[in-house]
């Protein structure tokens, strides 16, 4: 669409100056394909001949974009690329994301805040379902009996996300729809070339962020994972320049220690990854930005900061509760194995600096949330029976989650002990 032009042109010179720097001249060449051209109805995405962007119009699924490639694989060339482009559902639901804001804005400016916690979670729910549907889309070719085809597009290392629903309460200050929809295109097209050009996802990207939240310091890699609150600012960085004067110019990286990608994720089974390896963190320093991403669940589950009914169910933060405390989790499990390696957590607060002190330091802060001694407190403060009940009902449901999730983690160490976590002893 032509409003979006500008945000792709510059995602294609903004590659073009990279390789003008390490090989001396531009990667790409692109033009937009008017519909009256004659080769309108010829040049489709998947065709080898074409390498193509593709605004969606028909197509639903569960990304924002996908940039699938052809390669060699012997030599590594790449053959044919394409980048395919949630546009419709995109826009629907960033402008429904800034249409929400108002209004929550509007609301609360009245006083009518819980009204304005209702248009929330209500926008949160409609999200959800939305993508579940999308996400539930599968498809299968095969030729013959035996022979199965890879279906790029539903691979989730292609995947670019459309949204992180925890961060869509405010809109970034300062923004309004287009400007923010311009830094959002740069950064996903930026992306998807990056997938063209031969390179994975880097998770460890945001480590290098100064946390100012101006553009281009949020990550030193466009292709990290960053959410709605974070991925209108991020540019092309140094781990990219990096990257591609190794690949494109045989120039020696100089920091090992700048990359992670999709399968050196710590989780409950591959505690030898690195913690500060994650797909869910923003900020340079993940365990803090974890801690806080369940600080929020639960001052939402709880309705921290009102007496009336809460809200928010489990059922509405099930993705934030288990990427934040998967998050905090994994400290635990890969300490032993992996705290030397660790670049961000060291020197903070009172955080230990040695591997056997880690577990425990993050297993008491884990508890202080879980188990809290404020729960009584909160629940007492509720100005009806019915909220009362409504928010111990959460606090049960919210112990439950967590002693359900803690399953997955006794087979490297059993982390969710009843001595630990008294308040899951009956859950």
């Amino acid at each position: 669409p032509e409003r979006y032009r500008s945000a792709f042109s510059e995602a294609f010179l903004s590659w073009n100056r990279k390789f003008q720097a390490s090989i001396g001249r531009d990667m790409f060449e692109f033009e937009f394909l008017e519909k009256n051209d004659s080769r309108f109805d010829l040049i489709i995405a998947g065709d080898i001949r074409y390498n193509v962007i593709e605004w969606d119009l028909v197509n639903l699924a569960g990304y924002g974009g996908l940039g699938p490639s052809i390669a060699n694989q012997f030599t590594g060339e790449t053959f044919d690329a394409n980048v395919l482009i949630q546009g419709p559902m995109i826009e629907t639901i960033y402008k429904k994301w800034f249409d929400v804001s108002d209004k929550i804005k509007e609301l609360k400016s009245l006083g009518s805040n819980q009204l304005a916690e209702e248009l929330k979670v209500n926008f949160t729910r409609e999200l959800n379902n939305k993508i579940a549907k999308a996400a539930g889309i599968k498809h299968a070719i095969r030729l013959g009996k035996t022979l199965s085809f890879h279906i790029s597009s539903e691979d989730q290392r292609n995947h670019d996300p459309l949204y992180e629903p925890l961060n869509f309460d405010t809109i970034p200050e300062g923004y309004t729809y287009d400007s923010y929809m311009e830094g959002y295109f740069i950064d996903m097209l930026a992306h998807e070339l990056g997938h063209n050009i031969g390179l994975r996802h880097n998770f460890r990207g945001n480590l290098a962020s100064d946390d100012s939240m101006k553009l281009g310091s949020v990550s030193r890699s466009i292709m990290e994972y960053l959410s709605g609150k974070f991925r209108h600012l991020d540019r092309l960085g140094d781990y990219d320049s990096m990257a591609i004067s190794y690949g494109y110019a045989g120039v020696k990286p100089t920091h090992s220690d700048w990359y992670c990608t999709d399968e050196d994720k710590a989780d409950a089974r591959n505690p030898k990854n690195s913690a500060e390896c994650s797909s869910s963190d923003a900020t340079s320093d993940p365990f803090s930005y974890f801690e806080g991403q369940l600080d929020k669940s639960i001052g939402l589950l709880v309705g921290k900061d009102s007496t009336d009914e809460p809200i928010w169910k489990i059922s509405d933060l099930q993705r934030q509760l288990t990427e934040s405390l998967e998050g905090i989790s994994n400290y635990v499990i890969s300490a032993p194995f992996t705290f030397e390696s660790w670049t961000n957590f060291q020197g903070k607060l009172d955080r230990p600096n040695d591997a056997f002190l880690i577990p425990q330091y993050v297993l008491n802060r884990l508890s202080s949330k879980v188990c809290s001694a404020n729960f009584d407190r909160i629940v007492e403060s509720k100005n009806s029976d019915k909220a009362k009940k409504q928010t111990l009902d959460n606090i049960i449901a919210l112990q439950k989650f967590v002693k359900t999730l803690g399953q997955a983690y006794k087979v490297p160490l059993n982390i969710f002990t009843n001595d630990q976590f008294p308040c899951l002893a009956d859950k």
